[in-house]
């Protein structure tokens, strides 16, 4: 079975609450990063799965198959345009956008 290498972006109160049960045990994805804002959540994750951190250029410059995206809202259409013009695979929590 082929693994995917995935990026986490945005570990928030969602992902918290609603992916970080799973996402990590998947057999189909290797996580191999995470993206934050939060120096301190990035720090515990790095602890808690050994996994590295990374700023959002960084873990585009790693080309990885999928990117989750757990990021506030506001900022989701920045991130995924980002993600999609450098032709990452995007799964998005929550709305992309306010507007139309």
């Amino acid at each position: 079975m082929r693994k995917f290498r995935a990026i986490v972006v945005g570990p928030g109160n969602v992902f918290n609450k609603a992916y970080l049960s799973f996402i990590f045990n998947l057999e189909e994805l290797n996580i191999v990063g995470i993206v934050g804002r939060s120096e301190e959540k990035l720090k515990k994750y790095k602890e808690m799965y050994n996994i590295n951190t990374y700023s959002l250029e960084k873990a585009i410059a790693l080309k990885p198959d999928r990117v989750f995206v757990h990021t506030s809202s506001d900022s989701h259409y920045e991130i995924v345009k980002k993600l999609l013009i450098n032709d990452i695979n995007v799964y998005v929590d929550k709305h992309i956008t306010d507007d139309i």
